[in-house]
């Protein structure tokens, strides 16, 4: 060291990146004898290049101690910007639905229930959007803020038939349907539509919606729609539909299938089934089946014959042939009531019946009880049985006089509108039963091209009425 020369001390400086990312302080060692650099001078370094965040305490109380000397230090770093999210969408659906039997809960596997499609309902939520984020913006070491970059924004999926909420941040449905997930857009269909046929392959099929089927619902399977189905096959399985049923072939259910419809039937024939609809029924023919219509039913073409059936149609029935020669099962044509009122016209004797006979055998034991009460020598654990039979006697003794009355109204009703018509334009064959309201009639006769009506003085018959002409 030189003592002639002046002492000189560390000095500090600091430099920033052009985007204030970053500050480097950079120490000058001291000479013949000047002082160390300290912590003071390091902070007026970063006072005079206006670096007042980000600054790291670690090292500015490292080269505090033991200053090091010519080399660049990060003394301070930027906050950076945090990114936004983009928007996000749940489902309240499966987007992919797995076929799977489904599986009951005491272990059995039930291979005619697949969970197909998903039913929806009108304004049911069907897809909630979680929106986009602006992120948190920086600071560099100035001060300054450093912008955030947003996340993406999405559009709602909406599809066909579905609508968005009020907030914008929900999919609704705008119908009942079946929700469905195609294109990455969000849909309710409102048709259902079977490629092939109803059976293992799609299970049994439970839509909010009308169903096409291009095949054959096979039996054992089952429909039910809450709007018209379309079987452009053969049908054996059941049908349960909210509206119209049109089966390009026919139904046959094979004794043990029904087919049920808020609306019409048409078919080419119906064949050991039971069938029963709101308004009409138009088939080709009708064998050994039992069929209920709440409007009428017109059997027409080429056979337009009814065999060993029962046929009933609130208005009319029209028809070719009716009934055949020897036939071991009756056919039976009833017009002039509601098919539901007839139907209970024929239960509430069977339910009255059952009733009395239940009544009886509570009445033996209620007397029986009663009696051994009064001599004292009726058991404890018996006292308690005898007021539930009482209660019970009680409840049935009600049930009887309500479904009494019942009948009553049924039987007023059916006297009142039973005022239907028949217009066979073929032969009915003797045996057939003519029920017309309360009127009733076994042709001992075959009868050529008859229409049946009701008067005030029971059953008329003339001749057969044409059909209108289009």
């Amino acid at each position: 060291m030189d003592v002639s020369l002046p002492p000189i001390d560390a000095t500090a400086s600091v430099s920033v990146a052009s985007d204030g990312a970053f500050a480097t302080l950079t120490l000058s060692p001291p000479r013949n004898g000047g002082a160390h650099a300290t912590r003071d001078l390091i902070e007026a370094a970063l006072a005079d290049a206006n670096v007042v965040h980000g600054v790291r305490g670690d090292v500015l109380e490292k080269l505090s101690r033991s200053p090091r000397y010519g080399k660049g230090d990060t003394i301070a770093q930027a906050t950076p910007p945090t990114t936004g999210d983009d928007a996000t969408f749940s489902y309240t659906f499966p987007r992919v639905r797995r076929v799977a039997p489904q599986v009951n809960k005491d272990g059995s596997v039930n291979f005619k229930q697949l969970g197909l499609v998903a039913n929806v309902y009108e304004n049911d939520v069907l897809c909630i959007k979680t929106p986009f984020t602006l992120g948190t913006p920086g600071l560099n070491v100035r001060g300054l803020p450093i912008t955030a970059t947003p996340g993406k924004d999405k559009p709602l999926p909406l599809g066909d038939n579905t609508v968005a909420s009020e907030d914008g941040l929900q999919v609704l449905a705008a119908t009942d349907g079946i929700v469905c997930f195609v294109k990455n857009l969000v849909k309710v269909l409102q048709t259902h539509e079977i490629r092939g046929d109803v059976d293992y392959s799609t299970g049994n099929i439970d839509v909010n919606a009308h169903v096409t089927i291009h095949g054959n619902v096979l039996v054992g399977f089952s429909v039910r729609a809450q709007g018209n189905v379309t079987v452009h096959g053969t049908v054996s399985g059941s049908i349960d539909a909210a509206g119209d049923v049109f089966i390009s072939e026919g139904f046959s259910g094979q004794r043990k299938s029904t087919l049920v419809a808020g609306g019409s039937l048409c078919a080419k024939y119906v064949q050991n089934g039971t069938v029963m609809t709101e308004t009409n029924i138009d088939a080709g023919f009708i064998i050994s089946s039992t069929v209920q219509a709440g409007g009428q039913v017109t059997v027409s073409g080429n056979k337009a014959a009814i065999l060993s059936s029962h046929v009933m149609a609130r208005y009319h029935i029209e028809c070719s042939q009716v009934g055949a020669p020897q036939m071991s099962t009756e056919t039976t044509l009833e017009v002039g009531a509601d098919p539901y009122l007839m139907s209970r016209y024929r239960q509430i004797p069977k339910e009255l019946a059952d009733l009395h006979r239940q009544l009886e055998g509570i009445d033996r034991l209620v007397t029986m009880f009663v009696q051994m009460q009064q001599r004292g020598k009726l058991p404890t654990d018996k006292e308690a049985e005898l007021k539930k039979l009482q209660a019970l006697q009680q409840t049935l003794n009600r049930r009887q006089v309500n479904t009494q009355m019942e009948r009553q109204e049924v039987d007023q009703r059916i006297m009142t509108f039973g005022y239907g018509t028949i217009n066979a334009r073929g032969k009915i064959h003797a045996g057939t039963h003519i029920i017309i309201g309360a009127e009733a009639k076994v042709l001992a006769l075959d009868y050529d091209n008859t229409f049946f009506s009701r008067t005030t003085d029971g059953l008329h018959m003339e001749p057969a009425h044409p059909l209108p002409t289009v």
